[in-house]
């Protein structure tokens, strides 16, 4: 099956309403629906898609279109916000914050830790969901593109995405199947669970680490070679440790996520990961002990399954997850 990488872009269930295409500009798709279309990027992936229903992939969607029109200045729906309660669509926060409160959350901190860890999950969980869509959009085009190499437009893509992920297209030549299934197991979503347990300790719930104040960097993430950073992120580095600046929390959390898409330190996690979503589930709690390199710390993955279980990280799983269609967070 070929599909235009085009049409991707004006039809796909994850792409469309980003792009208004006219009628008409591509002939043949007219006629279809996007759950008709959906289908065929089902065929293309059975590992992701192929097991993620249409009415979840337009929910995942829905709430990717409405972060990407979001503004910052929506912080009071934090106020309803809940870590214990169950999941529903309502709980969950559609603005993109610039940055943590910090000073908010050292007051907190002092007297309602409750609070604190509530007004932080808050601002980290909607640019966790917005990267995860971004990585799944990303994952649907590449799955169009690479299901018809022979136009131009889609094998550029296809290099450039493999470059940007760390593959070689100079390893693949004799059998480009092999690049498919590598980048398969790149594109994939960050656990929210996972991501969220990782920033809370790696930036002090965002407060307590000068690199979250000062970088924004909520996940401690190491920048290589040439980079321009603030100043009061260069007075917070040590000379033998150099952490990357970053503009904002989205920055930071797409870079995170990058991180362990990406490096080869974390073939180990990717590999695991597969196989849950194989099994038709994804769970960060289970994650936790392939991240490998991320911390020295040996109990690393024993806090971070802590956190998990104590503040119901595990509950935003579900957004991304397969068995999560019947639940209460589908509208």
């Amino acid at each position: 099956m070929r599909l235009s990488l085009s049409i991707l872009f004006c039809f796909s269930i994850l792409v469309s309403l980003l792009v208004s295409c006219g009628p008409g500009e591509h002939p043949g798709t007219e006629s279809k629906t996007e759950e008709e279309l959906y289908k065929e990027l089902q065929i293309l992936d059975p590992v992701y898609f192929g097991q993620l229903s249409f009415e979840k992939a337009k929910f995942i969607k829905q709430i990717g279109s409405k972060l990407q029109l979001s503004t910052s200045e929506q912080g009071s729906q934090c106020d309803s916000f809940s870590l214990k309660k169950s999941l529903a669509q309502s709980d969950i926060p559609l603005f993109i914050p610039q940055k943590v409160p910090v000073d908010k959350l050292k007051q907190l901190h002092a007297k309602d830790t409750a609070a604190m860890k509530k007004l932080f999950a808050c601002y980290m969980v909607p640019t966790i969901l917005l990267s995860n869509h971004n990585i799944l959009t990303e994952r649907a085009k590449f799955f169009v593109a690479f299901s018809d190499m022979r136009k131009p437009e889609n094998k550029e893509y296809v290099e450039n995405l493999a470059s940007a992920y760390n593959e070689n297209m100079d390893d693949y030549k004799q059998n480009l199947e092999k690049l498919k299934a590598a980048l398969s197991k790149k594109l994939l979503p960050i656990p929210v669970s996972l991501a969220l347990s990782q920033a809370s300790q790696e930036s002090g719930w965002g407060h307590d680490s000068k690199f979250a104040r000062n970088c924004q960097n909520y996940y401690s993430v190491y920048h290589f070679g040439p980079s321009v950073v603030r100043p009061e992120c260069i007075a917070s580095q040590a000379k033998d440790r150099k952490l990357a600046d970053y503009p904002n929390i989205l920055a930071s959390t797409e870079a995170y996520m990058m991180l362990l898409n990406s490096s080869k330190n974390y073939t180990k996690f990717r590999n695991s990961r597969v196989k849950q979503i194989q099994k038709g589930t994804l769970s960060g709690k289970a994650l936790t002990s392939k991240l490998g390199p991320y911390a020295e710390d040996p109990d690393y993955s024993e806090r971070l399954q802590k956190h998990i279980r104590i503040n119901s990280y595990e509950k935003w799983d579900v957004i991304f997850n397969f068995d999560g269609d019947k639940t209460k967070v589908m509208p």
